[in-house]
Parts: structure tokens; sequence; C-alpha cells
């Protein structure tokens, strides 16, 4: 069927066009073109309007509110209809979101403003990030429904993991009306696809609840399946980085493979934070790859785009289509990033959904944390060129999360290391003058987020070399400007430059953002500011041969490029400049946010009094011998900037900025006056009822000459430093509840003390345990305890105990549980106390363990709990695996499969409130058996096992029976003694006893085809008879075992019917028998396989004789062979004795076949079949009766012919 092509004047059905088309024929008209736009944001992260809640702050060119502006404005600039958009996730997120839904943790089911906000954007499909998955699999299911935008979610590679059902769309199929060249509007099927990354989030464990898949591999198969369906294009949405060329299924950033695939037209990316495409120096290296073109935007010819974080601008991407009948083909295309900018308005609409919401989150602005001493200023003003004490106080409580790293049993090799920190600046000052750090009298959470931005950080701590240290620090002092460089990012700055032949401080590529500018503790460093710059903003070396680090101490002593320290920092990816090597050197995982920990460490500091502004001076930066630089900051920091040494003028105030002419050889620190830094660090804050050991860390330029401890609160100006004892270990161990103070001192007799106080020291109580993760594929719980405690173990209402070392660690045996069980654990002593409970669950990690009820060898149906929903039970019996129906390849496919063991299908599987059967052959005693599931990801459960236990002779295995067969054979496996064994079918039975190695041969009347055969085997013990398992064998055909000549394992020689000797060759390892008639043999072989049996007598003409082969291990029939026994043309018969009487009424006939022997009386003839065979003479015996006196004549007759007669006289 044709496109359907509707005319602008008025529309015209399909019928219509294609009859139009088919009578144009040859003069049909010239294909038309149309242009289909696809609009995209993405990473959004609750940046709803100009609010930055994540460092209490403003942000005047980023907002989903202005995205919505340029999102109008892009669909304007297309005819009616002729764009989709859509969002490619990371939407949620960050303080904002975090304050209204109640925390992390257990987030509330309250609407996100930022769902309601892309409510109303109109989008046609979006799909989710990782952070959408933050939350828990009932959060954003929640939100996305409540929001209205279940409709709307495509993501092809998430699924439930019991049930394997995806929770939302996998893909979306749009119809968009679009104009062509010709004014004619023309049908347009647009296949969306959504993808998310594989591991789904970093915070939430989705083990047992949700499965990521492949995004490349999914792209690749739905992208396919929505062309099948007829779709003209395929836009896939990809929450992944742009990766690598030879990107494999496996990896998580696939953008530039799937461009190649070709059935996408269309890329749409996010996660990476970038711009592409664009000159951004962050994404030079995609152009590295092939087929990547800066020019058009294109890449492998496709509309491939990635837009930054935080609402920084929309995607658009142009695609000039060609219809020709029925066929949409895209002949070009163009591909964009449009930033935001201040100069684009807010959207009130957009900006007003988060209205109510904003009060909720400016409140907790307002938490006092500690005062402020009158006269100190916290400020962020001069931060390139001075210590900041918010920056040391963020600093401090990233050096504290070291120490309890180093001092606890996950770090204790890097116990002597030093503890380091690094913080970066998240107020530049690029939104104006509000956009730096100032705190008022008091420091309140407002103050902790704008030191420490709240979104992407968590304290991490790494190991670092001196070497690794020295580049990091080269690139941060980047930010400061060669002597004469060119300013273009402020024209004021410019000017002013110009006017007073100066330079700025800032380098022009850092002033609108500092972001890399980073500041360390821990260290001493100097910067010389006048030398050129090793590297670039973009962390690319520039001067390779220029270092403005010029001395680098810790603790006053040189660090060496071997130097290892712990540094303690925000996440560092492996797609950073510079610092990337510290991805894979990380030593802690994702914990709380970086905010919690300066959060609790300003509390407690101000809790001993007000801050004051005690910064170390750690660093310090010179410019040479003209330093005549101009400083830009904020419009606010008039006041402060006229104290500074280094201040000369203003030159010039604006409602955002202050510019300051500065002698900056001002700056220079010839004297250390400044006492060191110092950090405490107790072992503990739980509740104990053992000592505390207090950790000291100090460094000073001058080097900590001693370290000394008072009981109780003290400052550095107390006398009783004088008579204070020296801290020679840099711990302290105290056992009382109280204040300590601890005063570190350098070699210039500078002092600095810090307060601490212990108050979770209750001799009354036990400590409580500490219990590590448990999950369901575990059955021991461990962790540590006081030694020789008690430890209380209770999961369910199943309760365990154990005995805690004398190293403090403990195991306890709680076998197999299900994922989700409480736990509990305390511990107890012989007095009766006990301690606090620690309260956990069971962690799923796969489908939990079956039960399996009690076998015996009797036992032909394997039961229990199955514990799960949608897996599968998979049973193993010594090397055979059984599976339900339909089931091999969910063994095949999960982390237990073993390619030594068969897999056989189990006689029968069902299930019946939440109980399996399966139904196998009874395991013989002692025989293991063993039980798990396995889930719809593959994985595993742990096993059931048990040990089959005898109450009868094991169950025959019984070897396959054949209609030609006249008997039944098998063992009885693991069998010592004789047993009775009885075969019933078709209503008879027959008996036979076994040997003592269990083997059996029960003769009987042959089976016709079909027949079940049941075998059981008895015995009997303390005088009784006990009767196995009923094994049962279904009788099969003859034509099942017949092999074609060129592949049989049985050859035989011809036998006619005068011959008694049966002669062959079968296969040596099969086991082989003879039947006949109603007689059954084993045969013997030879070495070569030949064999040779004689027969009691010829066999008639025609008759059929057979040889089976059954495999020596299985049993099974592996070949049956037939031979017709031939016919010979009779011989003339004789007589028994050589005269007869004249009054003989019987007479005997020998004959040397089996055939048909006629006496011919007169004209009568009498025939006689029935026979007996004279083995002494070879001949078969016919008795005849004859008449009196008459004159006889006698032949044999079979189907080859008639015998010579031989006439008998009488005497």
């Amino acid at each position: 069927m044709r496109r359907q092509v509707i005319s602008c004047g008025k529309k015209i059905v399909a019928v219509a066009v294609l009859a139009c088309f088919m009578m144009i024929g040859k003069q049909a008209k010239a294909a038309e073109t149309t242009t289909l736009r696809v609009i995209s944001t993405t990473d959004i992260h609750n940046r709803i309007n100009s609010e930055d809640y994540d460092v209490a702050g403003k942000n005047n060119t980023k907002s989903l509110a202005r995205l919505n502006t340029m999102i109008k404005g892009a669909r304007a600039e297309m005819t009616e209809g002729g764009s989709i958009t859509v969002d490619v996730g990371d939407s949620v997120y960050g303080y904002g979101a975090e304050t209204i839904m109640g925390g992390d943790i257990t987030p509330n089911n309250d609407l996100q403003p930022i769902f309601a906000a892309m409510s109303r954007i109109g989008y046609d499909a979006i799909t989710l990030g990782n952070h959408e998955f933050d939350y828990g699999y009932t959060f954003i299911t929640n939100q996305i429904e409540k929001a209205g935008l279940k409709d709307v979610c495509v993501v092809a590679n998430v699924k439930e993991w019991d049930s394997g059902k995806y929770p939302w769309d996998k893909t979306k199929m749009i119809t968009k009306e679009l104009t062509t060249s010709k004014g004619n509007t023309v049908s347009i099927k647009i296949g969306i696809v959504g993808v998310t990354r594989q591991d789904l989030s970093t915070y939430y464990d989705y083990n047992g609840i949700l499965k990521g898949e492949s995004a490349l591999k999914t792209i690749r198969t739905q992208a396919a399946a929505l062309k099948k369906q007829g779709a003209d294009i395929v836009v896939a949405m990809a929450h992944c980085g742009f990766g690598k060329e030879d990107a494999a299924d496996a990896d998580y950033d696939v953008g530039y493979a799937i461009s190649k695939l070709s059935d996408v037209d269309c890329v749409m990316l996010g996660h990476q934070h970038k711009n592409y495409p664009s000159a951004d120096a962050n994404v030079r290296s995609f152009y590295n790859l092939p087929n990547t073109d800066a020019e058009t935007g294109l890449t492998n010819g496709k509309p491939v785009i990635m837009v930054a974080d935080h609402a920084a601008g929309i995607g658009v991407a142009d695609m000039a289509l060609k219809i020709s009948g029925d066929k949409v083909s895209v002949i070009g295309a163009k591909a964009e990033v449009r930033k935001s900018n201040q100069f684009v308005l807010e959207d009130p609409e957009i900006a007003g959904v988060v209205a109510d919401a904003d009060s909720v989150i400016k409140n907790t602005y307002d938490e006092i944390l500690a005062s402020v001493k009158e006269g100190s200023a916290i400020t962020g003003y001069f931060g390139m060129l001075e210590d900041n004490y918010a920056i040391q106080l963020d600093n401090e409580a990233k050096i504290r999360f070291g120490m309890n790293y180093i001092h606890s049993s996950a770090g204790a090799k890097y116990a002597g290391y030093p503890v380091i920190a690094a913080t970066q600046y998240y107020l530049d000052g690029s939104e104006g003058r509000n956009d730096y750090v100032e705190v008022g009298s008091s420091f309140t959470m407002k103050d902790v987020l704008n030191t420490q931005e709240y979104q992407h950080n968590n304290n991490y701590a790494y190991w670092i070399t001196g070497a690794q240290l020295k580049e990091w620090m080269e690139w941060s002092a980047s930010i400061y400007a060669q002597k004469d460089e060119m300013i273009q990012a402020d024209k004021s700055l410019a000017e002013m430059i110009q006017e007073n032949g100066a330079s700025s401080v800032v380098s022009d590529r850092w002033l609108n953002n500092w972001q890399n500018f980073t500041v360390f503790d821990g260290l001493e460093y100097e910067i010389d500011a006048s030398r050129p710059a090793r590297y670039n903003a973009d962390g690319d070396i520039i001067n390779a041969d220029s270092r403005r680090i010029t001395k680098l101490t810790c603790d006053g002593r040189e660090v060496t490029d071997e130097t290892q320290f712990i540094i303690v920092n925000n996440y560092i990816s492996a797609g950073m400049a510079v610092i990337n090597p510290l991805y894979s050197q990380r030593l802690t995982q994702k914990e709380f946010r970086a905010v919690v920990y300066l959060k609790n460490y300003v509390k407690e500091l101000g809790s001993f009094g007000p801050l004051s502004n005690k910064v170390d001076n750690n660093w310090s930066v010179t410019f040479g011998g003209t330093a005549n630089r101009i400083l830009r900051s904020s419009s606010l920091s008039e006041l402060y900037a006229a104290l500074k040494p280094w201040y000369r003028r203003t030159l010039k105030v604006t409602e955002d900025y202050a510019y300051y002419q500065t002698d900056l050889q001002q700056t220079v620190r010839t004297v250390d006056k400044d006492g060191p830094l110092l950090v405490l660090c107790p072992s503990t804050t739980e509740e104990t009822n053992g000592d505390v050991i207090i950790y000291a860390q100090a460094s000073d330029s001058s080097g900590v000459a001693k370290m000394y401890y008072l009981n109780g609160q003290y400052g550095e100006e107390d006398a009783a430093w004088e008579t204070a004892e020296e801290l020679s270990e840099k711990e302290l161990k105290v056992s009382e509840n109280g204040v300590y103070s601890i005063c570190a001192v350098d070699s210039n007799g500078n002092k600095t003390v810090k307060n601490i106080e212990i108050k979770n020291i209750n001799p009354e109580i036990l400590h409580v345990p500490a219990v590590d993760k448990f999950t369901n594929k575990k059955t021991v719980i461990t962790g540590e305890a006081q030694p020789g405690l008690t430890v209380h173990v209770n999961i369910g209402e199943k309760a365990f105990n154990t005995t805690a070392a004398e190293d403090g660690k403990y195991s306890c045996t709680v076998g197999v549980q299900l994922a989700g069980d409480p736990i509990t654990v305390y511990v107890s002593d012989s007095e009766g106390r006990v301690s606090a409970k620690v309260e956990s669950k069971v962690v799923r990690r796969g489908p939990n363990a079956p039960s399996l009820n009690s076998v015996t060898n009797k036992t032909m149906t394997l039961s229990g709990d199955i514990n799960n929903a949608n897996s599968t039970i998979i049973a193993y019996i010594g090397n055979t695996v059984y599976v339900p129906k339909n089931k091999a390849s969910v063994y095949k496919g999960c982390t237990k499969y073993s390619k030594t063991k068969t897999i056989e299908q189990a006689l029968n599987y069902s299930e019946k409130d939440g109980d399996y059967f399966i139904k196998v052959p009874a395991p013989a005693a002692k025989k293991k058996i063993t039980i798990f599931a396995v889930d719809n990801a593959g994985e595993c459960s742990l096993t059931a096992q048990q040990f089959a236990q005898e109450e009868a002779p094991n169950q025959p295995q019984v070897n396959s029976v054949c209609e030609v067969e006249r008997y039944v054979t098998g063992k009885i496996p693991s069998n010592s003694k004789v047993c009775d064994i009885t075969v019933k079918a078709g209503g008879q039975s027959f008996k036979a006893k076994s040997k003592k190695n269990g083997k059996f041969f029960v003769k009987t009347k042959g089976f016709s085809a079909g027949t079940v055969v049941q075998v059981s085997a008895s015995d009997s013990q303390d005088g009784k008879v006990r009767t196995s398992a009923v094994a049962e064998c279904v009788v099969s055909t003859e034509k099942k075992h017949t092999a074609d000549s060129d592949k049989s394992i049985i050859t035989m020689k011809s036998l006619n019917n005068r011959q008694t000797v049966v002669q062959g060759k079968a296969k040596t390892e099969g086991i082989v028998y003879l039947n006949y008639g109603d007689t059954s043999a084993q045969l013997n072989l030879n070495a070569d396989g030949s064999f040779s049996y004689t027969l009691p007598s010829p066999l008639e003409g025609g008759s059929s004789l057979y040889v089976a082969c059954h495999n020596k291990t299985t049993g099974e029939i592996e070949e049956v062979k037939r031979i017709t026994v031939k016919t010979k043309k009779p011989e003339q018969p004789s007589l028994s004795k050589k005269a007869i009487s004249k009054n003989a009424q019987t007479i005997s006939v020998l004959s040397v076949e089996k055939a048909t022997v006629v006496v011919k009386v007169g004209t009568k003839k009498i025939k006689v079949t029935e026979c007996r065979y004279n083995a002494k003479k070879k001949m078969f015996v016919y008795s005849v009766d004859i008449p009196k006196g008459k004159k006889l004549a006698c032949y044999v007759k079979n189907e080859a012919g008639v015998s010579k007669a031989l006439s008998i006289a009488r005497k």
C-alpha cells in the first residue's frame, strides 16, 4: 500500500492516491521532501527554575523553565507537527528533590516538582536515567504514573527480575503529519526506543528486583523490530556516554556504536554531562573517532546529540526526508546543541511548578550549625589568592573521613599513610555578586551548601602518589593568568587592564568557571604564577617544561614523586582530565553525601564555641616582581578587600562585580605565623563499653614539633598547656566520657587546639555488634563483637548463637535463609547484660533456595517449597540433571551449567500452593539429591541437598525393550544381594531372581509395541518383604531401532531352513541378544565382536530371527537386526522304516526341512505340518495317519516348490 499523501486543498484517501499514481505511470511526479525535527533535553537534575538548591544559590542561565521557552521556539520554526520532543533521563536527584522526598533512604511518594514540570512540556517520549533509579522501584513507578508520563515512558532494557516483564514500553510508534515540499501532507511513522544504564544505580541495590540489559544489544534488536513494524524513522534515546569505536554489547557507554546501526536514524544521548556536537574542549576526543564531522555535527552521517547537565540547553536534530511512493529515506541531516543563557526568558508556567516546594527547601537553609566569632570574616571572595576557612573546614571533614577509613579494618593496610583532602569551589562568581561563599554571624546549612555542592558529591578515599598529586596541583594552578594575557570573558575587565597597564589575576578561560580550581589541605605548597602554566583549563599540557608548584611539603617534609597518600575528594571519573588515573585507585564505596560530613563536622566544632576564621594558610601564590594585577570579585566584597595587604584601589563597582587593582607582591609569606592544621577523629561514635581512641593528625609548613592533651575544654591561651602531657603516638585512648583537648605546636611555637567530646562510653552496656552483609547466597552470618560475648542471631522465628573469638570476629551458621527476612543480632554476657539490637534484612542475591522434603529410594516425586516467584526448579541426581519440560535452555543459560552433566526432562513437573513437584526416577539409597532454583536472569540459588534413605531395594534400572524381544533385562543399582524381580505388563506377570551384582534377566512371552512394562525388586528384611519403587518402560517398535546399512553395527550371515548355526558380528562394547519365536538368548561375543549360535533345529523358511544390541552402559537398544530364514526347495522325504505293513495306520515321514508333508492316497491328499525335530538324525519327523490297504505316495512342499515324490509300498 502506498503512503498516504494528502493535498493541502482537500484530503484524498490513500486508495485515490494509489489509483492516481497508477494512472500517471511513467509520468509519475518526482519524489517529495519534508523535514522532521527531533528536540531533546537530558540530565535536568531537578533544575526547574533559576534556584540552584544544590549550592543554595542561583543560576541565571540554566533551568527547565528556560528550556521550555527554547523548545517552543524550536517547534515554532517548523510547520505544525513537524517535530517531536524527547528527554533522555536523569531528571530527578539533588538537594531540592531529596528534601521534598524526605531523604534518599526511604523517599515518600509525594510527586516531585520536576516530574510535574515535565508533564507540562509535551514530551512525545522520555526514557529514564540512572538517578531515577536511585530511590527504588516503587518511587520511580509512582512518580512516572502520578505525573501522567507513563504513556510516554520508553525503557527497553529494564525488566522485573522475577517475572521477566518489562515495566515500561520498550518502544513507541508515533505518526506525524508533515508538510512536503509540494505542499502536500504525508504521514511519517517514527519509531522510538529508549534505554538506560545497564547497572541502573550505584546507590540502590536492584538485585532480585530489576535487571538491566545491554543498551547496545537492546537498541539493535528493537530498532530492527520497529523498522519491520513499518517505522520510517527510528530515534534512539540512550542514557549513556559517547563511548568508543569498537564498543561491545556489555559496555555502558555506547552512543557512537549506536550511530553505526543501520536501523537507527537519530541518536539522543545523556549521562556524560557534555555538549556534542560542540567546540567544547571536553568532547575533542570524540572527534578522534571516524566519521565525526564537526561542521555538520553528524556522526556516521547521522545526528547524534548530547546536551550537558542541569538544563544546559536543548539538542536539535533536523532530518530531510525524501518520500518516494511508500518509501521514506533520509537524504540529509544536521545536529546542534543550543545552549541556554541568561537572555532566555523562563516559562512562568514551568517555573511556577516548584513554588510550593521552594519555601520548604529554603527553610532548611536556615538551620544554624555553629555561631561565628564576631569580627571573623569567612568568605570566598578572594579564594584564588588566599586560604578560605569554609573550604578548610570542608577539607578537615574530608580528612576525618579518611582517618576513619585508615583506622578501620577495611583500610588497615593504609594506616601509616598521611591523609590529605581536596575541595573545589562551587560558588565561583559566574552568577554575580551572591555567587560567593560568605558566612555571616552563624554557620548555617546554606553555608554548607555554598561550600560543598550537594549533588554528585560523596566523599571517596583514593590512594595517590606524589607524582600524581603534583600534576593535579599544576592543573589547578593554571587558574592564574599569564602576564599580559588577553581577556575576552569580561569586557569591563579587559578595558581596565588596558587602561592600567595591568594583567588579570585569573586566566580568561577560568574567569567564569573555577570548578577545577582545587584547594588542598594536609599539605603545604607554594604557587609561582609568574611562570607559564603547565596545563590549560581543559587539562591539556601546554608547557611541558614549566611548573608553578615551587614547593610542596607534608608537615614540612618534601613530597617526592614516590610519596604516597590517602586523598579524600568527590567522585573522580575515568573521563576526567589529568586525574583520571585515580578512578581505578578508589578505596571506598558510595555512602553519605559529602555535605552530611561537613554539616556534622561544623556542628561538632560549633558545640565548643563560636567559630573563628582560623585558617592555617598552608598555601600561597606569588606573581613575581611585577605584580600589578586586577582582581574581579563580588560587589559585596569592598569592605573586606580594603583590609587586605595587596589592596591598592577599587577601579570599578557594578551591580555584580567589584574590580580591584592589586599589588600581589604583598601575598608573599616569608614567616610562618599560623598554627598547624589539626584534625581529631574518634575510633567510634557508636555506644561502647570499651575505650575510645582519639586519633590526631597535624601538619604544618614548619613541621609539627609536639602534641599535647588535656582532659577538659581548653583554648590556645590557657596556661594549663604548660603542664599538659605529651601525645607521643598521635592517638589518645580514653575510658571516660568528656571533653578532651589536643594542642599541636609547630617548630616556630605556633599552636592549634581542637576539642572533641566523647559521649558514647557506657560501662553498663555491651557494645553493639557489627554485622556483615548477609545474603540469601550465604549460610553463615559474620561480624565483629566484643571477645568472649555470646552473639545472638534471630532470623524470623529462628534463633542461633555463637561466641565472639579473641580477635573480636564471630561467625554463626544459620543455614539457608530467604531474601527480605528480618535479621536481629545482639550480644549478651555472663552477667545477663544485653546490647542494643542491630536490625537488618537478608539481602537478595539471585533467587531464594527451595526446600527439599524427605527423600528415600522409593521417592519418585521430589517436592518442597519453591520460595520464589517465576523461577525454574532444577534437580541433580548423580551426574544427571532433571529439568521441567522445555526448560533445558534455562539450565544451559544459568550460572551452574555444566557440560559434563546429562540433561533429562523430568517425568512430570507441577506447582501448587507454593510447592513444586518434580517426578524423577527414584534415587538409589545414599545417592545425593540436589535442588536449586534458577531465575529469569540465569542466577542460581543456594542448593538444598539430601542423601536418599534406604526403604527397600533400589528402583531397578530397566533396559529398553523392543517388541521382538522375549525378555526384560536390567540392573538394581548399588545392590549386593539376590532380589526377586517381578515384571508386569498387559495383565501378565513374570518372575525371576537377580544376580548378586543386581543384574537380572526375566524371560517373557514378549509384548506388543506401546505396552507399559513395570518392573520391581523385592527382598526380605527383619521378616518383612520390601518392594522397591516401580520402574517403567514402554515397549518400542522394531522399526525404531532399525539402522541403515551404512550405519549398522550388526552384520549377519544368511540363514536357510536347513541350517542351525547363526553367525554374525556386533559392536564389541554392546550386549547382544538373539530372539526368535518364543526363544531368547544372550550371545557371547568374541574379541572382534563375532558370534556363533547353534539353533536347536532349523527354522521354518520365511520366519524371522532378530539380533538386538544393547548399550553396555545405559542398556538402551542401539540396533535391532532382523534376518528372514531363506526357503530352499524341499528334498525328497524318507520314511523312518523301510517297509510299512499293509495294516499300518500311521507312518513317520522324515524331512530335512520344516514344511508341509503331503501323503497321497488314491485321489485323497493328507497334509501334515506338525512335526518334531530329531537332533540325532537332523531330520524333522512328521506323523501321518493313513487308511489301510492303500497304495501311498509322499512328497514335501513349501513356498520354494515341491520335492520329488516318494512311493510307499505296503507289505
